[in-house]
């Protein structure tokens, strides 16, 4: 499910299926200020805490997504604070700083051999 528009009066759902590594649509959304719902993928991991950034239920498990949407739109006050917590880590983790400082650390650890051993076994 995607939503196309973004409510900071109304959370958004963006259940995926496992496999992506990365959600725009939940990025996107964050950054719009909205509370969101999604589903336990990888990439949110990286840098939001479930509970306090955006609520995650697990793959597959519509009635969680359900539950945890309408206890966003039965709180406002926990909704808006979501929101707010959750634009924050996106605007930061994403901020061109945050985004070169990362870039040149990963650039730095390939010549030291950091990831010689990525895709072996795959």
């Amino acid at each position: 499910m995607k939503i196309a528009f973004y409510s900071p009066s109304w959370p958004a759902a963006n259940a995926q299926n496992g496999i992506a590594t990365y959600v725009d649509v939940m990025t996107r959304a964050l950054a719009m200020g909205c509370p969101v719902v999604t589903t336990a993928t990888y990439g949110p991991r990286e840098f939001l805490t479930e509970g306090e950034d955006l609520l995650v239920a697990d793959i597959g498990d519509a009635g969680g997504l359900a539950v945890r949407a309408a206890s966003l739109l039965d709180d406002p006050q926990k909704a808006a604070a979501m929101a707010a917590a959750g634009c924050k880590a996106v605007l930061a983790h994403f901020a061109p700083d945050a985004v070169v400082k990362r870039y040149v650390a990963f650039c730095e650890d390939v010549p030291n051999g950091a990831f010689a051993d990525a895709g072996k076994g795959a």
